[in-house]
């Protein structure tokens, strides 16, 4: 005896609208200390030295990173 197959009805709709997607910017910075995270450009709190930049974290004061300043960035290239 041969059973006819029987399609289930899709019960997943695709979310439409970008709050009920959310993912992670791209340039999120994450401080392992706190569990902090906000993108480069939100809360850090930033020292501008003459060679690099530190971005420490807002909620415990640990430095998260420090990478070459933007115009020593321009001068190596």
């Amino acid at each position: 005896m041969i059973m006819p197959i029987q399609r289930l009805k899709e019960t997943m709709v695709p979310s439409s609208t970008h709050t009920e997607r959310q993912l992670p910017h791209k340039a999120t910075l994450y401080c392992q200390d706190c569990t902090h995270e906000s993108p480069v450009t939100g809360d850090w709190i930033i020292h501008d030295h003459t060679t690099s930049l530190d971005y420490v974290c807002p909620e415990c004061g640990n430095t998260i990173q420090s990478r070459a300043a933007e115009r020593e960035l321009l001068t190596i290239a």
